[in-house]
């Protein structure tokens, strides 16, 4: 199991959508980087599924992130709206618009999950949200987590579609040299094994030169946890 705990990098809110813009209190102590959120009341809305909605502090290449948005069970790339999020995020709260089912429709109930780049007791870092570009010379590219990590969630955030998907990988299971077992989380399939895209090393990882997770003029999104 992948479990975290409720602490400096992870937060879990529920709430009740209201008829304008919340603001909505979080006990992470720093802005938080990444949010999912789902509609927990109605399984669509204006005919749509009830997505699951993210923010990244990545997608646009990192401006006005909070006026852009991805799906957590698809493979589209980013897109902007400014009606899912009423304002860039703080180190005391996060904003919700109002009037949409995916983030903020009245009286309908929604989770959200709080991440953010999270330091140990001693200063020590043990997890991170970022982004990083293809390599343009199709070489592998080395990632600075700035720890060894045994758990990674990546994807390409400008270009959707197939092999675009948001891909896990875990040192448990076998993330490392050779052939990986790649989960994603946009389809209900079992893990994969055919296919050599990352590696872990004592400060980040190493994403290999390919169109799963390094290829050029492309930008991707990632989460490390140690």
């Amino acid at each position: 199991a992948w479990m975290w705990k409720r602490h400096a990098g992870f937060d879990v809110v529920t709430y009740k959508g209201v008829s304008n813009t919340q603001h909505l209190n979080h006990s992470l102590g720093k802005a938080p980087e990444m949010i999912w959120i789902k509609n927990r009341t109605k399984t669509t809305w204006f005919g749509n599924s009830q997505d699951w909605l993210v923010y990244h502090k990545g997608v646009n290449g990192g401006t006005n992130p909070d006026q852009y948005y991805l799906w957590l069970n698809s493979t589209n790339a980013e897109a902007s709206s400014q009606y899912y999020f009423g304002a860039a995020p703080t180190a005391t709260d996060f904003a919700v618009s109002r009037n949409n089912g995916r983030t903020g429709d009245h009286d309908q109930k929604y989770i959200a999950m709080l991440f953010a780049s999270a330091n140990d007791a001693d200063g020590n870092p043990i997890s991170k949200v970022d982004g990083y570009d293809g390599d343009t010379n199709a070489q592998d590219k080395t990632i600075s987590c700035g720890f060894q990590p045994r758990f990674v969630i990546a994807k390409c955030s400008t270009v959707g579609g197939s092999y675009n998907h948001w891909f896990v990988f875990d040192s448990v299971r076998g993330a490392g040299s050779g052939n990986d077992k790649t989960l994603r989380l946009d389809v209900n399939e079992a893990q994969t094994t055919n296919s050599d895209i990352i590696e872990f090393n004592s400060n980040g990882f190493i994403v290999k030169a390919g169109y799963q997770l390094n290829e050029g003029s492309r930008k991707y999104i990632y989460y490390a946890h140690s």
